[in-house]
């Protein structure tokens, strides 16, 4: 019952209340051992007055919350924004007062907390009729925002507090993002993996600069939830720059194409789009385009499981991006102890071992594609562990693609397209020390050894680790296949509004001609880089390197 739900809540916030007023005190007498005593207790219990919020079916129907009535259901529900409006306001006090050191985990809970009440007023008959619901979660959000500074000021807190520490949690929901996502997985796509999705659930992006959220599918048949990170493209306003839809820079086509190549070669993960067409919303939020990419993490069969529906052979997924395996510190490699020891031993031979081959993939995909933002951050290893055996898998998720070089996107002659790749200089640069120390730091003889293993690779397609039947598609073929589909997907009918592409804002006949000139570039670059490696592979002179096969994988 959504009544019972709501009173378990108010002895926490109680409680809440209590700890404020001891940190209160304790700030004013300067007594830093209950300062820090009180802040962390205090995390604790806005971690359980969340949760217990976040249990609020906020979703149910009248007969679910148990009242007889439309009214006392609008009433009740009512009841819960209010419930939740003392509540933001609460830990936005506890957020002016708490050890810098906890600002993060309260801040986060009051992005859940705001962004749980948008959800409210959102969903469904709320958002179209414009209720009283719709209209109190506006007023929640203006109040928040007023009481926000006079708080902060009370607490003797900086003047830029309210703008560097609390905004970025309001701004962190992404109301536009969040809205689409819900209608695309729940509303618009029939199945995911023949499987039906009967809610989506939200949890806030890990960092970035770009508009994002991760979005978590449930299922009505007990299969297990999938989380996807959904983003803004890469022309869409960053969070701290937000403009009108009708100021924005275009959608870039290369870059959904660049999306789809990877996940038909198995580089990069599923991936969705999702048109956001809402005529009623503010001209920020309407007509835009946002990425959905499946976690990479995810396996239908987690290890933890115990239903009969799913295989006994449990899997675990666990992924880590390079910036956590390897980084540099005054020139001292960092990171994860096993994977340092990994690289050195692989750097020690000139065997093509696991770490040259997938970091040369990424390198060659990179050239190819002319791709920029490699940064540590943005690629990683997929470790798996499975009953019998375990391996891992490397994963790209997120780049730029070359903005303002219509015509230029050939790389060079057969020449320099293969001694830039040799020499890792030219026309990519790469961000990272990883990349850097693998690709520069080798005997030419053995780097034209793993690129042409690379190459042969990606023209015939990279078969599966446990079962080498399941082919991934060649380069070749997906990109033709990626351009097949985004012309589809933009040429799309959607009523009496046009194509997707006139409500995107795309002008399809100049898009398409950009992204026809990108693809063929493609296709010629990994062509000339093919050309040149395999008449260097075949002379004489190419010495290094061995073991290819094992690692074609």
């Amino acid at each position: 019952m959504l009544a019972t739900t709501m009173g378990s809540v108010e002895p926490i916030i109680e409680r809440i209340t209590d700890l404020l007023e001891g940190l209160k005190k304790a700030v004013a007498e300067k007594n830093k051992g209950a300062i820090a005593g009180l802040s962390s207790e205090l995390v604790g219990q806005t971690n359980l007055l969340v949760l217990k919020l976040l249990e609020i079916n906020i979703e149910a129907t009248p007969s679910e919350t148990g009242v007889a009535t439309e009214g006392a259901y609008l009433e009740l529900i009512l009841a819960v924004l209010e419930q939740k409006k003392r509540a933001a306001f609460l830990l936005t006090e506890c957020l002016a007062y708490v050890l810098p050191s906890k600002r993060n985990a309260i801040g986060a809970n009051i992005q859940q907390l705001t962004a749980s009440i948008y959800d409210i007023a959102n969903e469904g008959v709320h958002y179209l009729s414009k209720d009283a619901v719709f209209e109190r979660y506006a007023d929640i959000i203006y109040d928040l925002l007023a009481i926000a500074p006079p708080t902060f000021r009370a607490a003797k807190q900086p003047v830029n507090f309210y703008s560097d520490c609390f905004m970025p949690w309001i701004h962190g929901i992404p109301a536009p993002i969040r809205k689409a996502a819900k209608r695309y997985f729940r509303d618009e796509l029939p199945h995911i993996a023949g499987h039906h999705v009967t809610h989506v659930t939200f949890e806030a992006k890990a960092g970035g600069v770009q508009i994002g959220t991760r979005a978590i599918t449930h299922f009505d048949d007990g299969y297990p939830p999938i989380t996807f990170h959904v983003k803004a493209h890469q022309n869409y306003a960053a969070m701290g720059s937000m403009v009108a839809s009708s100021q924005r820079k275009g959608i870039d086509l290369k870059e959904l194409f660049v999306y789809k190549v990877l996940e038909f070669i198995g580089l990069g993960s599923k991936v969705h789009f999702i048109t956001h067409q809402a005529s009623e919303d503010r001209a920020l939020d309407k007509n835009a385009l946002f990425i959905a990419t499946q976690d990479v993490s995810y396996t239908k069969t987690p290890a933890t499981a115990s239903s009969s529906a799913l295989s006994t052979m449990g899997k675990e997924k666990i992924f880590r991006p390079i910036s956590e395996l390897y980084d540099l510190d005054r020139q001292k490699a960092i990171g994860d102890e096993r994977f340092l020891a990994q690289f050195q031993a692989e750097m020690a031979t000139s065997e093509i071992t696991q770490i040259k081959f997938e970091a040369t993939i990424i390198d060659i995909i990179a050239r190819v594609f002319r791709l920029g933002d490699l940064n540590g951050g943005n690629f990683g290893r997929v470790s798996v562990t499975t009953t019998g055996h375990s391996y891992e898998k490397w994963k790209l998720f997120d780049f730029t693609v070359p903005e303002k070089m219509e015509g230029r996107y050939i790389i060079g002659d057969v020449e320099n397209t293969t001694e830039g790749f040799i020499k890792g200089n030219g026309t990519l640069r790469h961000p990272t020390p990883f990349l850097s120390n693998v690709l520069m730091c080798r005997d030419r003889g053995e780097k034209i050894q793993v690129g042409h293993a690379v190459i042969a690779m990606l023209e015939r397609g990279r078969p599966g680790i446990v079962d080498a039947s399941k082919v991934k598609m060649s380069l070749p073929d997906a990109i033709r296949r990626a351009v097949d589909e985004i012309i589809r997907y933009m040429s799309e009918p959607m009523g009496a509004s046009g194509t997707r592409a006139d409500i995107l804002g795309v002008d399809l006949s100049k898009s398409l001609a950009d992204l026809d000139d990108y693809s063929r570039s493609a296709l010629e670059n990994f062509d000339r880089l093919r050309t040149g490696l395999h008449k260097l592979q075949s002379s004489p002179s190419a010495e290094a390197g061995g073991g290819a096969e094992a690692l074609l994988k």
